[in-house]
């Protein structure tokens, strides 16, 4: 009998994906046999990246998850989320598919995916403030970073963080009882818990209790391989000697880029807090003029 993955974690990144599924891996009735693999997605990648590689060989794929002994496989795709294909083709593929999304306030983890794209040569413009403006340019074909190793459109921040648009494809697609939200900060402070739930909503033994050790940390630039990192210094010094001479704006303060962002991420927020039938407020009011830091 062919085997096929029977949950799905689909995003989205800096999200807690890294760390849960190390501790389903822990479990003894659950396996995460492939991670990152891409073979839903079809509109993620055109073309391989130096990054990202779609896998298209359907055998390739469930031999992943034949050699399993497990009783309940799964994958990890952190960008499944934001694609706009993948519910569909999943859906097809594996119609009683279990889907896990976990989520985080978007202010939160655009810095954090940001600083991530920093370290691992993905993005060359230092200052969030700017790496957000420059977004509209990078939308037609500009300012491109020459060491991007993903598909263009992860470059496009404010795309990347329309959770509630993304999040009601896959309850529309699988139907919200198949479907688990994870919220990041209650999965960070009470990681016990959520990971109890997770084990029920997978219909597993829920008593089992990993070590909550933190997985895929914060990166820092200094990590780059030397050829990443000589292009990366020579982008900023570029960048500074630009503003120096005003052909390019000033860096700006990091409360007046998080307050902006919050106010024009407010919307968002409210629509996926509706959605989620959860009060999100506090998200955008972390970073509001009176709170901003």
């Amino acid at each position: 009998m062919v085997r096929k993955p029977e949950f799905f974690i689909v995003g989205a990144p800096r999200c807690g994906t890294t760390s849960l599924t190390h501790y389903l891996n822990s479990h003894p009735d659950v396996e995460i046999c492939a991670k990152d693999v891409y073979f839903f997605g079809e509109d993620l990648l055109k073309q391989p990246t130096r990054s990202m590689r779609k896998m298209d060989d359907v055998d390739q794929y469930l031999r992943l998850f034949s050699r399993s002994s497990k009783k309940c496989v799964g994958e990890t795709s952190v960008w499944y989320l934001y694609s706009q294909a993948a519910p569909n083709e999943i859906k097809q593929f594996v119609p009683s598919a279990k889907i896990i999304i976990m989520l985080r306030n978007p202010i939160d983890m655009l810095m954090s995916l940001h600083r991530h794209y920093l370290a691992v040569g993905n993005e060359v413009v230092q200052d969030f403030g700017k790496a957000l403006e420059v977004e509209s340019e990078r939308k037609r074909g500009r300012r491109i970073p020459r060491t991007l190793g993903l598909p263009l459109k992860m470059l496009f921040y404010r795309e990347i963080v329309k959770f509630s648009e993304q999040t009601r494809r896959y309850f529309e697609t699988f139907g919200r009882d198949a479907c688990f939200v994870v919220i990041f900060d209650e999965f960070v402070s009470d990681t016990k818990r959520i990971y109890r739930d997770v084990l029920r909503f997978l219909n597993v033994h829920a008593d089992f209790e990993p070590s909550f050790v933190q997985h895929n940390p914060r990166k820092c630039v200094s990590r780059l391989p030397l050829g990443w990192l000589r292009v990366y210094t020579a982008a900023r010094s570029i960048d500074r000697f630009l503003c120096r001479i005003g052909l390019a704006e000033k860096p700006y303060t990091r409360q007046y880029v998080l307050q902006q962002l919050a106010r024009e991420l407010s919307p968002e927020i409210k629509q996926l807090g509706a959605l989620l039938e959860r009060d999100l407020s506090h998200w955008s009011q972390r970073w509001s003029a009176e709170n901003g830091k």
